[in-house]
């Protein structure tokens, strides 16, 4: 979220509960596409996968809804509001907690908070704010020891929570990671992979906590306008979504070298289709990736946190795609 502005596009309206994409030639495999039972005015950000359900946070009703995976029995994990809690963005569960980052763009300077609730039961575990005001926390990952990162999409700086006790610290500044959205780390919980607006895939070394490069310097290879990212098998998937030319937006594959630290090629995964509408965050789990393909982004006004347009809302699809 928070790249560049976005044209408003309106897709026709799909019906049925199934479908399969065609002519992704450049994909392993073929995506399946879900429509899902959310509320139209849900306006999602956040995904997390985890036991069979698929979690979303949402702008528009500042909350976070559950689902089977099939779409089916779409329900509130929190209520509208509850606690404080504001635009929802990044989100992530970790064993049978689920963490997730909300910010409000209509304080002045800008307001963060992480939210952890109970994936299960959806009580508050706790909430955790930074010691200062302007921040606009955006995404988040955590790593096999627990330790959780956060991005700011106001800020050049990345910060960090060392564990449950601890409060949320600046773990890096440097104007190279400005304007960061998505955010991964490698299996070996060594390296950190930064999706940065103007400077693509920045890595940063976990233990030195410093940036050791792009992750790219090949022109023909596009790291810019990355939203949602994760680490797997030694790639990273990124969702780019930061054109106004929507026919651009795409999941991309990037490979590593041994060493994590280059990216050796890519490869489209998936091309923008008729369900596509600012596709925005992505989840992993089990070797499947699963993001929703319309966010419907650009009919939520973040100045007023209103929907301009609500009679122009469709239901929302729920792209899976097998990865080898």
């Amino acid at each position: 979220m928070r790249t560049t502005p976005f044209q408003r596009l309106i897709l026709p309206v799909l019906s049925g509960a199934l479908y399969w994409l065609t002519g992704c030639a450049h994909s392993p495999s073929e995506p399946r596409i879900t429509r899902t039972s959310f509320e139209k005015t849900l306006i999602p950000e956040g995904i997390a996968v985890s036991d069979g359900r698929l979690y979303l946070s949402s702008l528009s009703e500042r909350k976070v809804a559950m689902a089977h995976l099939d779409g089916s029995q779409a329900r509130d994990l929190s209520q509208s509001g509850e606690h404080g809690f504001a635009m929802g963005l990044g989100m992530e569960t970790y064993r049978d907690l689920i963490y997730v980052l909300s910010s409000n763009s209509t304080t002045s300077p800008h307001e963060s908070q992480l939210f952890v609730f109970n994936k299960h039961t959806g009580a508050l575990h706790y909430t955790r704010q930074p010691d200062n005001q302007g921040h606009f926390f955006n995404d988040l990952a955590i790593s096999i020891s627990g330790e959780l990162f956060i991005t700011d999409s106001d800020n050049k700086t990345l910060y960090y929570k060392e564990n449950e006790d601890a409060d949320i610290l600046p773990f890096l500044t440097s104007d190279a990671i400005q304007y960061t959205n998505g955010i991964a780390i490698s299996d070996d919980n060594k390296l950190l992979y930064l999706a940065t607006f103007q400077n693509g895939i920045q890595i940063v070394d976990k233990e030195s906590r410093q940036i050791i490069g792009t992750a790219t310097q090949d022109s023909t290879i596009s790291t810019f306008c990355i939203d949602g990212m994760k680490f797997y098998k030694n790639s990273l998937i990124g969702i780019q979504n930061g054109w106004q030319d929507k026919s651009k937006h795409r999941v991309m594959r990037y490979f590593l070298n041994q060493q994590g630290t280059q990216i050796t090629h890519a490869q489209v995964l998936i091309e923008a289709n008729e369900y596509f509408d600012i596709p925005t965050t992505l989840d992993i789990d089990h070797d499947t990736l699963y993001f929703i393909a319309n966010s419907q982004l650009d009919n939520f006004d973040e100045p007023t946190q209103q929907i301009k347009t609500p009679a122009d809302l469709r239901p929302y699809y729920l792209i899976t795609l097998k990865l080898d």
